[in-house]
């Protein structure tokens, strides 16, 4: 993209060599990877003695129906987009709107996709880390573990989340200005920015599940989830425009969740997540938007003028991710939704167990 931009061509063709970068850049991993695995003839010989003609064809049986399945169970938010691809723009159109101004909405609300991707790879990316300690603990029986990993992922889950969720809620409108130059369409980014709690969840369950064996469930969470998405835009949008899609996003993906949690629930027949720990999160949340809109409420009508240049836009963004991340950040600490021993299991954090431990060592 950057090759193409500087060369003068124009933002399709600069697109169009996004998606073939993407194409080789995929392409070079797997070459990696097998560069990996035939490092040394040792090991390659290795792999091919152990494995026979008739392991070959089950292990790619397993790989391409279960792949598939991973694949269509992670593949909700592209649902989504193909949905309101073909609903949104033609909805807007078909009752009256003209086709200049649907496309400048539905340009607004596309907005809102990357964000919420960014967000739950977020999200994911510490709920997840968990999936290979549980699926192990599923292979040696130890249902007591699996149990107590599969509470620590969600709560993880949810916790972060509902931090990236509603931080975004609370700092839209300066995100909005700085990205895309406006606040259009704030609102409506504002509720598809619900869509992450919803997506981290459903993505850490649906894992959880499939390394439990279970990989049709999350697929067919995903199918019902989009059925509700697609119901809802051609019911939503006619009256509410682009807010309805929103909603019907919104609603969709917590659909997926809801079943996700459903039949994990089921399989283990425990709690997934305390109710004080889920209502001490979102109250947490809450309080993390009222800071941070008395911020930007004070930096406006004390510090400077509504119109800001970028440095001042990145500068309010940036102190705003800050403040309400340590917050966030500092008040779940206090209510010791995790232990200790379940914060050294996480990616960075021994550093929070340290904290935990001072707080212990000072009662």
């Amino acid at each position: 993209s950057i090759f193409l931009i500087q060369h003068g061509y124009d933002l399709y063709t600069a697109g169009a060599g996004a998606i073939f970068g993407s194409i080789t850049g995929g392409i070079t991993s797997l070459v990696i990877l097998f560069l990996f695995v035939f490092r040394t003839k040792t090991n390659s010989k290795g792999v091919f003695q152990r494995i026979k003609k008739a392991d070959i064809k089950r292990i790619f049986k397993i790989l391409v129906i279960q792949g598939l399945l991973i694949c269509i169970s992670g593949m909700g938010l592209l649902f989504i987009q193909l949905i309101d691809s073909f609903t949104l723009y033609s909805s807007l159109t078909a009752h009256g709107m003209a086709e200049e101004a649907a496309q400048i909405l539905k340009g607004i609300y596309d907005r809102g996709l990357p964000l919420i991707q960014l967000g739950t790879v977020v999200g994911t990316a510490f709920s997840l880390s968990l999936v290979p300690v549980i699926s192990s603990a599923i292979a040696k029986k130890n249902l007591s573990f699996v149990v107590e990993k599969v509470q620590l992922s969600l709560r993880l889950s949810l916790v972060v989340g509902v931090g990236a969720a509603f931080g975004l809620i609370a700092l839209m409108k300066p995100i909005n200005m700085l990205l895309y130059g406006d606040s259009h369409g704030t609102d409506v980014l504002q509720i598809l920015s619900l869509l992450v709690i919803f997506t981290t969840v459903a993505a850490t369950a649906g894992a959880v599940l499939q390394g439990m064996g279970a990989v049709f469930a999350p697929v067919i969470a995903v199918i019902a989830g989009m059925a509700v998405k697609l119901i809802l835009n051609l019911w939503l949008i006619p009256d509410f425009q682009t807010i309805g899609a929103a909603i019907a996003s919104s609603t969709g993906f917590a659909i997926v969740a809801a079943i996700n949690l459903f039949c994990l629930y089921k399989k283990l027949a425990v709690l997934l997540v305390p109710k004080k720990a889920s209502g001490g999160i979102f109250i947490t949340g809450i309080a993390m938007v009222v800071l941070l809109q008395s911020y930007l409420f004070c930096l406006h009508h004390f510090a400077w003028s509504n119109s800001l240049d970028t440095s001042k836009q990145v500068v309010e963004t940036g102190a705003g991710v800050l403040i309400g991340g340590l917050f966030y950040l500092f008040i779940i600490m206090k209510q010791h939704i995790f232990t200790e021993e379940e914060l050294r299991l996480l990616p960075m954090g021994s550093v929070l167990a340290k904290y935990v431990l001072k707080n212990k060592l000072r009662r």
